[in-house]
């Protein structure tokens, strides 16, 4: 465990962190505040904050081994090795060897100019985010997209009075409710968040405005059937 001088991360964090990403180059999705808030649960994180920097202390969790989140701020040289100059022995303490997960191309240089540490450099496509151009998404051009077009027109057919909203915290009960049931159909524990994502969407939905989302519900025959956030 780490010791009292990290706060739980939590809702109170997110002007700060925010704040601290706007000064960072990370393009990553999973560095937004609701992706880690949403997630939190199944890493339970810690809050430090150095050299300017905002970052995030785990054990590991449920999903992978002891590390610290890239810094977001103005991260440059001298920031990350105070930074790493200071966690170190945190790590060492424990016996835990010092990862940095969620790194950018961009800041790897800073990382491979640390000095008095060997830096180990992994790479895993798995984890990498999705990039889709916009343009053909709405247009789904020429025959590589030609199922999608028979699926969209296989549900205009069958489904012509469908209405699209954008979703509303009203609508986080049916929402919800919908997660559980395909959960159900699948057979798929809601409870485990190594195969469901029913904790981080009910994390999301609770806290719908003052995490200042936006998203989406198709619905039939007046049933929310699908919705996106």
């Amino acid at each position: 465990m780490f010791d009292h001088t990290y706060h739980s991360f939590d809702l109170n964090d997110r002007l700060r962190y925010q704040d601290r990403r706007l000064l960072s180059k990370t393009e990553l999705a999973d560095a937004s505040f609701d992706a880690r808030y949403s997630w939190n649960p199944g890493f339970q994180y810690v809050v430090a904050d150095k050299a300017d920097c905002f970052f995030l202390l785990s054990e590991g969790g449920i999903f992978t081994t002891p590390h610290m989140t890239l810094p977001i701020g103005p991260l440059d040289q001298d920031r990350l090795q105070t930074i790493v100059d200071d966690m170190a022995p945190v790590f060492v303490d424990k016996g835990w060897p010092l990862r940095v997960l969620y790194v950018d191309a961009c800041y790897l240089p800073l990382f491979k100019h640390l000095k008095g540490y060997h830096v180990r450099i992994a790479y895993d496509r798995t984890f990498s985010d999705y990039l889709y151009s916009a343009d053909t998404l709405r247009q789904l051009p020429g025959k590589d997209f030609h199922a999608k077009r028979n699926h969209i027109s296989r549900f205009l057919r069958e489904f012509p009075t469908y209405q699209f909203a954008p979703l509303q915290a009203a609508d986080a009960p049916e929402a919800l409710k919908l997660v559980a049931s395909w959960c159900a159909e699948k057979g798929v524990n809601c409870q485990d968040m190594l195969i469901s994502d029913y904790l981080p969407i009910k994390a999301l939905l609770e806290h719908f405005e003052q995490l200042n989302l936006r998203g989406g519900v198709i619905r039939i025959d007046g049933q929310l059937a699908a919705f996106s956030i």
